[in-house]
């Protein structure tokens, strides 16, 4: 386990929401409003997102489908920080918000649904810059690892662009020589350090794992969550990564496997999370050129909401 603090984290939870009692005319911000009563620590953002919020928020994304006016409902639910504390407090919140939405919905996904993972160091401190390099250097080397886990639509998708191939900055560098310290700052990318540059003198100086597919229940949102945490912890302390790294784990799914669970690490930290999300995997899936891409379906209008 690397020697540095703590993380603390945010998630974001893009999915479909059908009611199990249908009422005519709700529009989506009324049930919205609704799906958040009964829940002291969560909220509607509908018009005005609040970053800083102390409480779950309940958010409209334009660039979900699968909508109608009346139901069901497209979302993005955001958590409030999350601190990675050692008796897993953090885990019953996740649980809790789940058990409290199937109460009234139920959660479906489509190809334009998605499962965000912000994460920064504990106590508000910045990344620093030899963190930023080895995490870096990871998110690189296992690239294509990290495809093979993904359901096909998640994979070379036009709005998850990979941090190595499809930045222009590396287009002469081997593997051997990347980082990601004057990568652009562009949240189309898999892995989103925009936050870092754009918020300097703010708290939001997260990295955001964009790449995850979206989540239907609390069991596949711990699964991703427990990846994202103990990749970034597998690899912020390590000083020589990028001589190293190479010489000890291979840069495929079992590399990256044996990676996170030796390398990776936190107070209450449940590697059995991840099980089923390497169950049945394996290899590479190779970054494929820029026309033979998918994309997302278009977003339905704003006059859905």
């Amino acid at each position: 386990m690397a020697d540095s603090p703590p993380l603390r984290f945010g998630i974001e939870i893009e999915a479909i929401f059908d009611p199990h009692y249908k009422e005519p005319g709700i529009l989506r911000a009324d049930f919205a409003s609704r799906l958040v009563e009964g829940y002291e620590d969560m909220c509607s953002g509908f018009g005005d997102r609040n970053f800083r919020t102390l409480k779950w928020e309940v958010i409209y994304d334009d660039s979900l489908r699968g909508h109608g006016k009346f139901g069901p409902y497209a979302f993005e639910v955001v958590s409030p920080i999350l601190p990675l504390d050692s008796d897993g407090a953090w885990c019953q919140q996740i649980r809790e918000i789940f058990n409290h939405i199937k109460a009234q919905c139920k959660i479906t996904t489509n190809e334009t649904c998605g499962f965000h993972v912000h994460l920064s160091p504990g106590s508000g401190q910045p990344w620093s810059l030899e963190e930023l390099r080895s995490i870096s250097f990871a998110i690189i080397y296992f690239d294509e690892a990290i495809l093979a886990l993904l359901p096909q639509h998640r994979r070379n998708n036009d709005h998850l662009l990979s941090n190595f191939a499809d930045n222009d900055k590396f287009k002469f560098f081997d593997k051997e020589n990347r980082t990601l310290e004057d990568k652009d700052d562009d949240c189309m990318f898999a892995w989103n350090f925009g936050n870092i540059a754009g918020f300097k003198d703010t708290t939001k100086m997260t990295i955001e794992w964009r790449q995850l597919p979206g989540v239907t229940n609390s069991d596949e949102c711990l699964g991703w969550t427990e990846l994202a945490l103990e990749f970034v912890q597998a690899a912020r302390g390590w000083e020589n990564i990028g001589v190293e790294l190479a010489g000890q784990y291979s840069p495929d799914v079992d590399g990256l496997n044996k990676f996170v669970r030796d390398r990776g690490g936190y107070p209450a930290r449940q590697m059995a999370r991840m099980d089923e999300i390497f169950k049945g995997k394996s290899g590479q899936v190779k970054v494929v050129d820029e026309l033979e891409r998918v994309d997302y379906p278009g977003a339905y209008p704003d006059e859905t909401v």
